[in-house]
């Protein structure tokens, strides 16, 4: 089987290739793109293999800054950074993704990317809608993060827009099973098909066992865990600024009937709020150049000596001893 590093050489190889032919219409090992502007969006038409998963590596020449032209597409997309880091815009969001990252994107969601160098490495896996109709609702039985995350589109809400970003660079495991299925895809070998699909379900698997373990979330055999997940994406998604109220807003509480209903979990509002900025700024810290005082003011914090001694009590070290410790360690 290809290694991932045969497995870019092959890519890059290929896509010079097509570059070369002048085509209009670039195919990268079975991804068919046709760029241009419709009603300013991208079109992209994969070529699904037979369990309906694509997957491409993103070769688009690096730009300086941010492309305001926002797509979305008629099926999942999972970003993954094999090297380096990926900018993803959204209209009212711009983050950067670093190495081991993954983002899953549901249709909905407009977005424009970008990486800044060509030593950025970013595979884009594309999941058709059929394939979780069709598979992945038996499969994820047991699954209620990625179950939720499917049916909400699927059968819910078909206009709700929603993606669940992970930060992995430290989990082996993920990375094992991210990269499997990569290496099978492109492998072309009997039953690779059939591989890559294990490998996404396992990879789900791993990527709900790590969120719940890093959130502290139970796991509850009813609806309030969905409420639960949802609560805490969309704490994660908007941790600089969130509110109370505005969380009850848009889940439509009442402020008193969610801070119950968050209680009943074992956290508060301002609990689940102050870990979920915190573990931001130690990830930025130790995956970052970023100057401390950028940090502080990124994860929503104005005090500085109020940061510091949260920062302490939680990870019993200054922030300058912690990124010293997590580079040298």
């Amino acid at each position: 089987m290809l290694t991932m590093d045969q497995c870019v050489e092959q890519v890059l190889m290929d896509f010079e290739k097509l570059k070369n032919q002048g085509s209009k219409q670039k195919k990268q090992l079975g991804h068919q793109i046709t760029m241009g502007k419709m009603d300013d969006k991208i079109e992209t038409k994969p070529l699904f293999n037979k369990k309906g998963i694509d997957i491409i590596m993103h070769c688009i020449p690096p730009e300086t800054h941010c492309p305001k032209l926002f797509h979305n597409h008629d099926y999942f997309e999972m970003v993954y950074v094999y090297r380096g880091s990926f900018e993803n815009c959204m209209p009212n969001n711009q983050f950067t993704l670093h190495q081991g990252d993954i983002l899953l994107l549901n249709p909905n969601v407009l977005h424009s990317v970008f990486r800044r160098s060509t030593d950025d490495l970013v595979f884009n896996i594309m999941i058709s809608k059929q394939l979780f109709q069709e598979y992945l609702t038996n499969i994820l039985e047991d699954n209620q993060m990625f179950s939720y995350f499917f049916s909400d589109y699927l059968y819910h809400n078909t206009k709700i827009e929603r993606y669940l970003y992970f930060q992995n660079s430290d989990n082996l495991e993920v990375k094992e099973s991210i990269e499997l299925m990569i290496r099978e895809f492109f492998s072309r070998e009997l039953n690779a098909s059939s591989m890559v699909l294990s490998s996404l379900i396992a990879l789900f698997a791993r990527l709900s066992r790590s969120y719940q373990q890093e959130n502290k979330l139970a796991v509850y055999e009813s609806d309030n865990n969905r409420v639960m997940y949802q609560i805490v994406t969309y704490i994660n998604e908007h941790f600089a600024d969130v509110t109370l109220n505005q969380l009850a807003e848009y889940f439509q509480y009442s402020p008193g009937y969610l801070s119950k209903l968050l209680r009943k979990s074992g956290k508060s509002f301002s609990q689940l709020l102050l870990e979920c900025r915190l573990n931001k700024a130690a990830y930025y810290l130790k995956h970052t150049d970023l100057p401390i005082s950028q940090i502080i003011e990124k994860v929503g914090y104005q005090n500085r000596v109020h940061f510091y001694r949260l920062f302490k009590e939680t990870f019993h070290e200054t922030p300058t001893s912690y990124r010293k410790n997590t580079l040298t360690g």
